[in-house]
Order: structure tokens, then sequence, then C-alpha cells
């Protein structure tokens, strides 16, 4: 939510394509499996991850039916926390969000050693009162006990909280399941998710 994703992923190509060479097509340049990713993760990603991105590049002839769904979702995770394009304005909107009073912290899916190495990627390993990861909480997103996790790090109760996140599923049902007040940016892939309350605030950016 904190960075650009599809720039990111745009980046991320250049070094997946230059380090897994043989898992594209001969005729797959860098900049095209960039804008295939861009689209399978717009369409796809919310609906089964990298695995399920990854059979959607087969299916469009970008990645080779061999190479194996979950080896590619490792390497493009790390490709991306490699390759991220921070937002101009983060810093200064968590700047400003503080002053303002606000208390921050964040939760996220993912193992402590790609989660951190994308926040320093970022510059945003001070800006946060907590950080609580997933792989090292023990639960995940939209796991209700992770949101628990984290009132007990702020000392505050769920509904004194707002989470904002782009992922539906995530982000939203999470943090209804955790009792906070969802804030949804949204994003270009749509809403699609008819089993999930919309969040009560919506903001594009």
């Amino acid at each position: 939510t904190l960075y650009d994703r599809y720039s990111s992923l745009r980046a991320a190509a250049y070094q997946l394509h230059s380090e897994h060479r043989n898992w594209f097509p001969e005729s797959m340049i860098a900049k095209e499996l960039g804008r295939q990713l861009v689209k399978s993760d717009h369409r796809f990603n919310y609906f089964g991850g990298w695995p399920s991105v990854a059979e959607k590049l087969k299916t469009a002839n970008v990645l080779l039916p061999e190479v194996d769904d979950r080896e590619f979702g490792e390497a493009a995770i790390s490709a991306m926390a490699e390759s991220l394009v921070p937002y101009p304005f983060t810093l200064k909107m968590l700047a400003d969000l503080r002053r303002k009073g606000y208390r921050l912290g964040m939760i996220t899916n993912g193992t402590p050693e790609v989660q951190w190495r994308k926040l320093r990627k970022l510059g945003l390993e001070n800006q946060f009162e907590t950080v609580l990861v997933s792989g090292a909480v023990g639960a995940e997103k939209p796991d209700p006990a992770i949101f628990q996790a984290c009132e007990k790090a702020m000392d505050l109760p769920g509904r004194e909280m707002v989470y904002v996140g782009d992922n539906p599923e995530l982000d939203i049902l999470g943090a209804y399941n955790g009792g906070f007040t969802p804030i949804w940016v949204k994003t270009s892939v749509g809403w699609g998710f008819p089993d999930i309350r919309r969040a009560p605030y919506e903001i594009n950016d």
C-alpha cells in the first residue's frame, strides 16, 4: 500500500529476466515481461497469489510451462524486494499523520527477512511504533489474531484504530475480522469481492 506496486513490478521484471532468462521464451524482452506482470498481477494476484500469476503467465505464453509456479513466486517476491519504487509522498504523509497526533503501526504478511528488507529499501523501518510481520507472529491477514497482536502491542482497542490497505480480502476483511475500521485504497482492480462488505471509507491513493 505504501509503494508504487506497478512501477515496482516493471522494475522487478528486468531482474527476473536477467537472473532467470531460461524461464521465458527467447522472444520475450524484459519490457514486455514487465507489462505482462502488471497485467497478471492486476487481474489475478488477489485470487491465489504468485502461483496464480504464474499460471496465467503460462497461459499467455509469457512463462515457460516447465517452470515451477512456487519457484517463480519466490523469485518474483525476492526481485520485488530489491526493486521497490516508493511513492514520493509516503514519508511526508507519515510525518504529517504523526504531527497531527496519530499513532502508526504496520501489519504485513510475509517472512521477516523479506518484509524488513522491503521496509529498509523504502526507508520505512523507523516510521512505525510497531511492525507486525505475519511470519514472526504466526498468523497472517485476514486472521484476526494478527490484528489482536497489534492491539496488544499498541495497547489500544481495535475500535480506536483504522486499518488502511489495498487488498479487499487481506486488508478489508482482515480489519473487519480484527474489529478495526477499514479504509480501502482503491486500485484499478475494482472490487470483485461480493462476499466481503465494502469498507466505509474509500480513497484513491
